[in-house]
């Protein structure tokens, strides 16, 4: 049980997101990207419920949502400037929870 929690809402679900994002503008799979969106809500909405991030953790599952528009439009850059954001946030993260 503990184990399926962890891949849910934990740092694997993070990177395979990543991962999927990078892929799917790359290879120009919108599927991917809304995929991606999909897997990272859990740990957002998990996220949303500390005081830090409330409502502005929400936008970035939004955030891959929107680059799978643009990618599925042609729009690279903007999918690349949608998907910036929520590499940012999960690099500081990253950051924040290795240097505790």
């Amino acid at each position: 049980m503990e184990l399926s929690l962890v891949l849910i809402f934990g740092w694997p679900a993070l990177l395979l997101a990543l991962v999927l994002s990078v892929a799917g503008i790359l290879r120009r799979k919108p599927a991917w990207l809304a995929v991606a969106s999909v897997i990272v809500l859990p740990f957002f909405i998990y996220l949303a419920a500390t005081p830090r991030f409330r409502w502005i953790a929400l936008a970035f599952p939004l955030l891959l949502l929107g680059a799978s528009i643009a990618v599925h439009r042609s729009r690279f850059g903007l999918a690349w400037a949608l998907f910036v954001p929520f590499a940012g946030i999960v690099a500081w993260l990253a950051v924040v929870v290795l240097s505790e």
